[in-house]
């Protein structure tokens, strides 16, 4: 492999056809023949973010203590890289969540039919949904919180917004593995300002679903203070997919609001949205109503009940407390993330206002979009 003296095109369309060849060869001549190239090209060859695909491939024949030591430094250097194009490559590919949760034509809200979804066409150069939560899996928590979280968290604050975008997408699966204060405090303070005042319409809405998506992961007392305010907000914004998404929101999160929440600062906000000049708004806000009047019915039928509807109120983070949001937040990011750049082009949207909406998840309510909405094409390539 004399990928030296290649020209930078020829390096990426050779490690391109590299990956798509690796399938064919032998396990021991992929880890003692491949890998090392990949690992030099990488180290003192400039090859960048184009190497993780096949070293993805190659990965998953080492051992877990090999990968740790092979790959996973290969990882942290590049996320501590300054280079955009290798940054936004290399959240594309942490990004995307597991391709179950992908969602299929006939769960797509029919505001997105006839829309093409990138995130449901993958980039073959891109490893797929497998070999991330492969990756992720290999990050210990003290890497991701030291190393690798405070490069990505740049990104929210990055002029560019595909790289915005994408470091919102990224959380969903980072998330998990941020320790109390920068997942409470950190990821939230980013949080709260790229709803409230970025420019781009689906960034803020991929914001609500992200924030959905991983509420079970906050501490009670941060739950507490931010999921109401973020979804009302959302409720509000002049991008009716945004609204969608706290409606939504607040149907993943159902279980950890009190009834008095429920009655008083998130069924306000649903009935406001009765008159969304959006009808699937209008509809989503209709069920959500109905799905949260049947709780409280239901609780003032049988007042022991209580306890149990609230359990997980107070309750400390778990990702068990999730489960009700997969399915949310299946239809909320993927829908989001395909029809962005074709509206952001046609109807530039303004920063939103403030609002709220409550929802449980039910069969009746549509499923969240696996991904975030996409943004307009950023002019960086992958190198």
């Amino acid at each position: 492999m004399a990928l030296g003296i290649k020209e930078p095109a020829e390096k990426q369309k050779f490690f391109q056809e590299l990956s798509k060849s690796l399938d064919a060869f032998p396990e021991d001549f992929c880890r003692h023949k491949v890998l090392p190239q990949l690992l030099t090209a990488f180290e003192f060859g400039n090859a960048g973010a184009v190497v993780l695909t096949p070293l993805f491939k190659v990965g998953k024949f080492l051992s877990a203590e090999e990968y740790q030591h092979k790959i996973i430094p290969v990882v942290v250097k590049m996320f501590s890289s300054t280079d955009r194009a290798m940054r936004i490559r290399l959240l594309q590919q942490v990004g995307p969540p597991p391709a179950s949760m992908l969602v299929h034509p006939r769960q797509t809200p029919p505001w997105l039919l006839g829309r093409h979804l990138p995130w449901l066409h993958r980039d073959p150069r891109n490893p797929t949904p497998e070999q991330m939560e492969q990756f992720i899996q290999y990050l210990d928590e003290p890497t991701v919180n030291t190393q690798i979280f405070p490069h990505v968290v740049h990104g929210f604050l990055d002029t560019n917004p595909a790289i915005r975008e994408q470091t919102v997408k990224s959380m969903l699966l980072l998330a998990p593995k941020l320790s109390e204060t920068n997942l409470n405090v950190e990821l939230m303070k980013h949080f709260a300002r790229l709803q409230a005042k970025d420019e781009q319409g689906p960034i803020r809405c991929n914001t609500t679903v992200c924030l959905g998506k991983i509420g079970s992961y906050l501490s009670a007392s941060t739950r507490h203070r931010v999921l109401t305010s973020a979804f009302s907000r959302a409720t509000k914004d002049p991008f009716a997919p945004s609204r969608v998404a706290g409606v939504l929101g607040f149907a993943a999160t159902h279980n950890l609001y009190s009834m008095n929440d429920c009655a008083h600062k998130i069924l306000p906000v649903l009935c406001g949205l009765t008159v969304d000049p959006e009808k699937s708004v209008r509809d989503q806000a209709f069920k959500a109503i109905r799905s949260f009047l049947s709780k409280l019915e239901s609780v003032s039928e049988d007042p022991t009940q209580l306890e149990e509807v609230e359990k997980d109120v107070h309750a400390a983070s778990s990702p068990g407390m999730g489960g009700a949001a997969a399915s949310w937040a299946g239809w909320a990011v993927t829908g989001v993330s395909s029809l962005t750049s074709k509206l952001i082009r046609a109807h530039p949207t303004t920063a939103p206002t403030e609002s709220n909406v409550p929802q449980r998840p039910t069969p009746e309510v549509a499923p969240f979009p696996e991904q975030p909405l996409p943004c307009p094409k950023s002019p960086l390539k992958a190198q």
